[in-house]
Order: structure tokens, then C-alpha cells, then sequence
């Protein structure tokens, strides 16, 4: 009776672990952020990203669970330094986009307006420069923009009143605009 009752109270959980590993990710999406990573300055931050492990598994990724596809990337207050590859327009089923609290800099990726996906976009506190490039306003989906603390200068394109979708959530504080 004791073997029966265990057996049917840890079958069901056989049957959730093995559903929520089903799906392993998308070996494109795998090379896309290998890449990432190896253009940062210190390979020791994101210690989980191997080239033998399910990137669905790692650290500061979430995969969409029908099509393993990257959908959010989020790297936070980590020890890292560079630049966003332009392979980063790879990874078209994001949904998500955060890097704050980084030390990245130069200009935003204009390879990232490929990102047709993309709701949640933060790029707060790093050293990002130049203009704030106005293709944002084509990322129709956006529903937060968030490029507050970096070394953004000039003015806010005018592009931003006309945001495709609905008008996102946005803060670009702490800028020289």
C-alpha cells in the first residue's frame, strides 16, 4: 500500500519535470548568445553559458517553451564591459531586452530595430553615447523603454511622437538631452 501511494504521488511529478525540459533551445539562438558573451570582458560572468549545456537553462535567459527560441534576455548588475554585438538581431523572438547596471558602452545597435518582438527594452545605467537613435519608434510592439543613466546627448528625436504602437512607458533621465 506505501509503494502505491509514493507511486502515485511522485508520477505526477516525473510528468512536470519532464514536460517543463521538453523543449531544448534553438542551436542558432545558442550562437547567437555564445557570441554575446564572448564579446564581453569577463568570461567568468556568465559562467553557465556553455557550448555543452541547453541555453534554456542558463543564467538570465528564459526560452519560449513551444519553440525553445530565446524570448528575454536579462543580464543584470554583473561585472561585464563592451559592446552589443549586431548579432544581437538574431535573436528575433525576444520579447525582453534588458542590460542594466552594466558598464556597456558606444551606440545602440541599430541592428537591434530587427528585434520586431520587443516589449521590455532597458538599457539603464551604462555608458552608452551618442544620439538616441530614432528607429526606437519602429519597434511597434514596445511597451517600455527605459535608457535612463547613460551619456545620451542632443535631442529626443522627434521620431518619439510617433511611436508605431501605442506610446511606450519612457525614461531617458539622467542623460545630457
Amino acid at each position: 500500500m506505501a509503494s502505491l501511494s509514493f507511486t502515485s504521488a511522485t508520477l505526477p511529478l516525473f510528468a512536470l519535470l519532464s514536460v517543463t525540459h521538453a523543449v531544448t533551445c534553438c542551436q542558432k539562438d545558442k550562437t547567437v548568445l555564445l557570441e554575446f558573451k564572448k564579446s564581453l570582458n569577463n568570461p567568468y560572468a556568465l559562467a553557465s553559458w556553455g557550448s555543452n549545456t541547453d541555453c534554456c537553462g542558463w543564467y538570465c535567459i528564459t526560452c519560449d517553451t513551444e519553440s525553445g527560441r530565446v524570448s528575454k534576455l536579462d543580464i543584470t548588475s554583473t561585472t561585464v564591459t563592451g559592446e552589443i554585438p549586431d548579432s544581437i538581431r538574431e535573436l528575433t523572438a525576444l520579447t525582453s531586452l534588458t542590460l542594466r547596471k552594466l558598464d556597456l558602452y558606444g551606440e545602440i545597435s541599430p541592428k537591434i530595430r530587427l528585434l520586431r518582438n520587443l516589449t521590455y527594452f532597458r538599457l539603464d545605467w551604462n555608458r552608452f553615447s551618442g544620439q538616441i537613435p530614432p528607429w526606437l519608434s519602429e519597434l511597434n510592439r514596445l511597451a517600455f523603454l527605459d535608457l535612463s543613466f547613460n551619456r545620451f546627448s542632443g535631442e529626443i528625436p522627434s521620431t518619439f511622437g510617433q511611436f508605431r504602437g501605442k506610446a511606450p512607458t519612457l525614461d531617458l533621465s539622467h542623460n545630457g538631452l
